[in-house]
């Protein structure tokens, strides 16, 4: 790159050292990004006691016995980024800002739903006017956001379509599935391996400790204030 460049140019031994440094952030970000979004779809997959909460297909919260690694995630997002790595940079730009702009829709189309169906639910924080405040905020955005993507490349809405038509088909067939009944059976559940509920027990016990001191910190501080008050 261009910094290797500049530093080569300085001194030889320089430019080594940068094109050393850059590969090895780049290697250490390749592995932090496949780590969390494996690890995403993973969670995505796991059931809960009775099998019937998965968002994703079950297969994909499968873990290597070994190294307890999420392998089919793995494959799936490896598959996944080979199939993009076709598209231009471009066109990998213009998928990234339409599915951001198709997840916006979701949250719009959510807020004005809820807004209908459960005006009186107890929220942080209230769009000010009630429902007339709400299309008064959302119609400019809903109007920037499907005109953006109305100028988009035909190949971005077929992915997209695919996509979201694929995520959308899979969530109402679990709803279908559990309005049934029909849940997997108990011995083909995939649980937690006891290496995770150990490390989950281990954390929940430091945090547990960490706001236990500095509740009695913070009641120390406090009574020693009352008292500086008094006095």
């Amino acid at each position: 790159g261009t910094l290797q460049a500049i530093a080569a140019n300085m001194a030889p031994w320089l430019g080594i050292w940068m094109l050393v440094a850059s590969l090895s952030g780049s290697f250490a970000l390749f592995l932090g990004t496949t780590t969390a979004y494996t690890r995403s779809l993973w969670s995505m997959g796991r059931p809960d006691v009775l099998g019937c909460q998965a968002y994703l297909p079950q297969q994909l919260g499968k873990l290597w016995r070994r190294y307890n690694t999420p392998w089919v995630a793995i494959l799936v997002y490896a598959l996944s980024t080979t199939f993009l790595m076709s598209f231009s940079f471009g066109i990998l730009v213009q998928m990234d800002v339409f599915m951001k702009n198709v997840t916006l829709l979701y949250e719009i189309a959510a807020l004005i739903y809820f807004k209908y169906r459960q005006p009186d639910r107890p929220r942080p924080f209230a769009v000010p006017f009630k429902i007339i405040g709400v299309w008064v905020m959302m119609i400019p955005k809903m109007f920037i956001v499907v005109t953006a993507m109305l100028f988009t490349d035909w190949r971005v809405w077929i992915v997209a379509v695919v996509f979201y038509g694929s995520i959308t088909s899979a969530y109402f067939i679990r709803d279908f599935i559990q309005a049934r009944g029909i849940c997997l059976p108990s011995e083909q559940v995939i649980l937690a391996t006891p290496q995770e509920i150990e490390s989950v027990l281990e954390h929940a016990d430091l945090a547990a400790e960490f706001i236990t001191d500095d509740f009695l910190a913070f009641r120390d501080d406090s009574d020693s204030d009352s008292d500086s008050d008094s006095d």
